[in-house]
């Protein structure tokens, strides 16, 4: 199974092997870097760039927060080591089912940088049903929310999300949703023990990513 350009899951198990979870080293570093993050940007973050490329600003808006939110999901249970199980009467404590992405989505906003501290959990549950579920099952946003190009419309947002103006300037949020990536990266390598339980955690996610 290719994992992350000529990486396979036989890449990872031999590279597993040498990862000790009581404390950072440069092989903590490869394993993020090579596998897990290049994975990243080789299927979402590259496709991403080359969506917004076009400069067409036909909607191309859609697309890009669409692929963003499919990753929320991903970062936060990459936090926690849990990876889905769509037979839920089967789920281990490291193990999510069908119908709870909205708790492991809100989390996410709540929890972690950039967006831990600058989005309520009404707003961030508001965001899971009218922006990340009306782009996936009904191919548009709902609830009054907007998708905008912030460069398009003569300013710089802050933030990549506005709850109060309903709105998500896409180049923000990608921005933010890379430097989510390189928050997670910062966390797992730390050397204390929310680092050691995050690498453990990190393990069990690239572990469930090789199953077949």
């Amino acid at each position: 199974m290719k994992l992350a350009l000529r990486l396979t899951d036989q890449d990872w198990r031999v590279h597993e092997a040498k990862l000790d979870i009581e404390a950072p080293s440069k092989a903590w570093e490869i394993a993020f870097d090579d596998f897990y993050q290049a994975r990243l940007y080789s299927r979402y973050f590259s496709p991403i760039a080359a969506i917004a490329s076009s400069h067409d600003k036909l909607g191309e808006g859609f697309s890009i927060v669409a692929i963003l939110m499919t990753l929320v999901e991903f970062l936060e249970t990459t936090y926690t080591g849990q990876n889905f199980n769509p037979n839920r009467k089967k789920a281990t404590p490291y193990e999510y089912g069908l119908g709870q992405s909205t708790r492991i989505f809100v989390s996410f906003f709540l929890n972690r940088a950039p967006f831990s501290g600058s989005i309520t959990e009404a707003s961030a549950a508001e965001i899971y049903s009218s922006v990340r579920c009306g782009l996936l099952h009904e191919a548009r946003t709902c609830g009054g929310w907007r998708i905008g190009v912030a460069k398009s419309e003569g300013c710089c947002p802050l933030r990549a999300i506005d709850p109060v103006g309903k709105i998500i300037f896409r180049d923000k949020f990608l921005e933010e949703m890379e430097a989510a990536v390189v928050a997670l990266r910062t966390a797992m390598l730390a050397p204390d023990q929310a680092g050691k339980e995050l690498r453990a955690a990190f393990v069990r996610k690239m572990d469930g990513i090789c199953q077949p």
